[in-house]
């Protein structure tokens, strides 16, 4: 619906192809003021390319052009095969405690959802038993599951845990449930602090055809390290987060007087 709306709109709209602004420039400001009045709501598919090109009587180049600036400023979002929507709004999610993502966004309101795609067992490598504090084979967990906030992918996650830690952990309904809260309500085990960094990279296929997203497009790599009150490390994993749903805030205080309190921004 609110694509026939768009079209009537611009439909009645002309351009001043004659004006020094640049026709994608136009056609860019025309599509700003719909998402100002409410024409266009977050999630909505913009008409095609081709219906814009022959509506306004511009090139698919120019169209183009407008709709790549427009994504790139964050108000649209490309997908591959279905279009290009209007971004979603904004989610929060705090890094300044340690809280899994589940009951971090179920506090906030919003729907959570996960869908398995790998639940094994599996022996820790060289590498894992080195960053777990293990001895090469032991038995770990690996849990890795697409996490949907919204009815919108929004991260692919990979967990190792340690099995002996919290054996038949695979048995619970980890789409639908917390894994923190699992862990700490069915072992007694709790979960104190976390060892998190974040870089910048570009989606790999696999990545992207579970994302939904496009492949190279921009996405946030996280790696985290958890550790139990008794020092022992429970979970070691990696995430790859939609970089277009991501944004950084950090107050930043005298650390003398306050300690820094750093939270994202899911977008």
């Amino acid at each position: 619906m609110s694509t026939e709306l768009l079209l009537q709109t611009l439909e009645h709209s002309s351009f001043a192809k004659d004006s020094a602004i640049p026709l994608y420039q136009q056609l860019k400001e025309l599509i700003l003021e719909a998402l100002a009045q409410g024409i266009l709501q977050p999630s909505d598919r913009l008409p095609s390319e081709r219906q814009l090109s022959e509506l306004m009587g511009i090139s698919r180049l120019t169209v183009r052009h407008a709709l790549n600036d427009l994504t790139n400023a964050g108000w649209l979002v490309p997908k591959t095969g279905k279009g290009t929507y209007v971004q979603a709004p904004k989610l929060e999610q705090g890094i300044h405690q340690l809280m899994g993502l589940t009951e971090d966004m179920r506090r906030r309101g919003h729907i959570v959802s996960s869908r398995t795609v790998q639940a094994t067992g599996v022996p820790a490598s060289a590498g894992l038993a080195i960053e777990m504090n293990l001895k090469p084979g032991e038995e770990l967990v690996l849990l890795e599951r697409l996490r949907i906030v919204d009815g919108i992918p929004l991260g692919l996650e990979r967990s190792y845990l340690v099995h002996k830690l919290c054996p038949g952990i695979l048995e619970y309904d980890l789409e639908k449930d917390s894994l923190y809260r699992i862990l700490r309500s069915a072992y007694g085990l709790r979960p104190d602090r976390a060892e998190q960094t974040y870089e910048a990279a570009l989606a790999g296929r696999r990545e992207a055809q579970l994302l939904g997203i496009v492949e190279g497009a921009a996405i946030l790599f996280l790696e985290r390290t958890v550790f139990l009150d008794t020092g022992e490390i429970i979970e070691h994993g990696c995430a790859w987060y939609c970089g277009n749903r991501y944004k950084f805030h950090a107050v930043l205080r005298d650390t003398a007087s306050m300690s820094d309190q750093i939270h994202t921004m899911v977008s």
